[in-house]
Protein backbone atom coordinates (compact mmCIF):
# COMPACT_ATOMS: atom_id res chain seq x y z
CA UNK A 1 0.00 0.00 0.00
CA UNK A 2 1.11 3.80 -1.07
CA UNK A 3 1.17 6.55 1.14
CA UNK A 4 0.25 9.67 -1.13
CA UNK A 5 1.45 12.69 -0.29
CA UNK A 6 -1.19 15.68 1.41
CA UNK A 7 -2.75 17.85 -0.61
CA UNK A 8 -1.46 21.74 -0.39
CA UNK A 9 -2.80 23.08 2.76
CA UNK A 10 -3.63 20.11 4.67
CA UNK A 11 -2.75 21.07 8.21
CA UNK A 12 -2.99 17.48 8.90
CA UNK A 13 -5.98 17.37 11.28
CA UNK A 14 -7.87 13.73 11.21
CA UNK A 15 -11.26 14.03 9.72
CA UNK A 16 -13.99 11.48 10.82
CA UNK A 17 -15.36 9.49 8.26
CA UNK A 18 -17.32 6.78 10.08
CA UNK A 19 -21.00 7.00 8.84
CA UNK A 20 -24.06 5.97 10.84
CA UNK A 21 -25.95 6.96 14.38
CA UNK A 22 -23.89 7.08 17.81
CA UNK A 23 -25.46 5.38 20.97
CA UNK A 24 -26.10 8.48 22.88
CA UNK A 25 -28.23 9.62 19.43
CA UNK A 26 -29.65 6.52 19.74
CA UNK A 27 -30.81 6.69 23.40
CA UNK A 28 -32.25 10.04 23.11
CA UNK A 29 -34.28 8.93 19.96
CA UNK A 30 -35.56 6.02 22.33
CA UNK A 31 -35.80 8.80 25.47
CA UNK A 32 -38.25 11.18 23.22
CA UNK A 33 -39.89 8.20 21.59
CA UNK A 34 -40.99 7.35 25.59
CA UNK A 35 -41.55 10.66 26.59
CA UNK A 36 -43.95 10.90 23.19
CA UNK A 37 -45.61 8.10 24.92
CA UNK A 38 -46.17 8.70 28.66
CA UNK A 39 -47.11 12.29 27.12
CA UNK A 40 -49.70 11.45 24.29
CA UNK A 41 -51.24 8.10 25.88
CA UNK A 42 -50.73 8.60 29.93
CA UNK A 43 -48.60 5.64 29.86
CA UNK A 44 -51.40 3.07 29.26
CA UNK A 45 -51.32 0.47 26.89
CA UNK A 46 -55.08 -0.41 26.79
CA UNK A 47 -55.72 3.13 25.30
CA UNK A 48 -54.38 1.84 22.27
CA UNK A 49 -57.33 1.15 20.08
CA UNK A 50 -56.82 -1.75 17.39
CA UNK A 51 -58.25 -1.27 14.19
CA UNK A 52 -61.76 -2.90 13.35
CA UNK A 53 -61.93 -5.55 11.26
CA UNK A 54 -64.57 -4.35 8.46
CA UNK A 55 -66.83 -7.25 7.76
CA UNK A 56 -66.19 -8.52 3.99
CA UNK A 57 -69.61 -8.63 3.41
CA UNK A 58 -70.28 -5.25 4.16
CA UNK A 59 -67.47 -4.27 2.48
CA UNK A 60 -68.47 -6.27 -0.48
CA UNK A 61 -71.98 -4.30 -0.55
CA UNK A 62 -70.72 -0.99 -0.31
CA UNK A 63 -68.73 -1.66 -3.79
CA UNK A 64 -71.77 -2.95 -5.27
CA UNK A 65 -73.54 0.39 -3.94
CA UNK A 66 -70.97 2.81 -5.31
CA UNK A 67 -71.11 0.94 -8.56
CA UNK A 68 -74.64 0.65 -9.03
CA UNK A 69 -74.58 4.76 -8.32
CA UNK A 70 -71.77 4.37 -11.18
CA UNK A 71 -73.55 2.86 -13.61
CA UNK A 72 -77.10 4.77 -12.88
CA UNK A 73 -74.93 7.93 -13.51
CA UNK A 74 -74.17 6.88 -16.97
CA UNK A 75 -76.85 5.23 -17.80
CA UNK A 76 -78.46 9.18 -17.28
CA UNK A 77 -75.82 10.37 -19.52
CA UNK A 78 -76.68 8.38 -21.82
CA UNK A 79 -80.36 8.83 -21.77
CA UNK A 80 -79.91 12.48 -22.04
CA UNK A 81 -77.94 12.14 -25.25
CA UNK A 82 -80.45 9.31 -26.80
CA UNK A 83 -83.70 12.06 -25.65
CA UNK A 84 -81.16 14.88 -28.07
CA UNK A 85 -80.80 12.54 -30.90
CA UNK A 86 -84.48 10.86 -30.69
CA UNK A 87 -87.07 14.12 -29.73
CA UNK A 88 -90.55 12.89 -28.84
CA UNK A 89 -90.02 9.65 -28.22
CA UNK A 90 -90.84 7.86 -25.18
CA UNK A 91 -87.12 6.26 -23.62
CA UNK A 92 -86.66 2.74 -22.62
CA UNK A 93 -83.46 0.25 -22.10
CA UNK A 94 -84.54 -1.43 -25.01
CA UNK A 95 -84.51 1.49 -26.84
CA UNK A 96 -80.86 2.51 -25.99
CA UNK A 97 -79.46 -0.81 -26.36
CA UNK A 98 -80.29 -0.65 -30.07
CA UNK A 99 -79.10 2.92 -30.91
CA UNK A 100 -75.73 1.38 -29.82
CA UNK A 101 -75.29 3.07 -26.25
CA UNK A 102 -73.80 0.63 -23.25
CA UNK A 103 -76.46 -0.63 -20.77
CA UNK A 104 -74.35 -1.74 -17.62
CA UNK A 105 -76.49 -3.43 -15.18
CA UNK A 106 -76.78 -3.43 -11.16
CA UNK A 107 -74.03 -5.54 -9.46
CA UNK A 108 -75.64 -6.54 -7.02
CA UNK A 109 -78.70 -7.94 -8.56
CA UNK A 110 -80.49 -5.15 -8.45
CA UNK A 111 -83.18 -4.25 -11.70
CA UNK A 112 -82.89 -0.60 -13.21
CA UNK A 113 -85.42 1.13 -14.12
CA UNK A 114 -86.10 4.22 -16.33
CA UNK A 115 -88.46 6.61 -14.02
CA UNK A 116 -89.10 10.20 -14.21
CA UNK A 117 -85.82 10.81 -16.39
CA UNK A 118 -83.68 8.92 -14.09
CA UNK A 119 -83.00 5.62 -13.36
CA UNK A 120 -83.74 4.19 -10.31
CA UNK A 121 -82.57 0.68 -8.84
CA UNK A 122 -84.50 -1.72 -7.32
CA UNK A 123 -81.83 -2.51 -4.58
CA UNK A 124 -79.83 0.73 -4.21
CA UNK A 125 -81.60 4.42 -3.15
CA UNK A 126 -80.33 6.95 -5.32
CA UNK A 127 -77.90 9.13 -3.76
Amino acid sequence: MTTLPAPPGDTGAVMRTERGFSVISLLLVLAVAALLYFWVLGGNPAAIQPTPILDVEEGLAAGDATACNGNRRELERSLTTWSVTHPGQRPSLDALRKSGFHVPGCPGGGRLSLEGGGVLCSLHASE
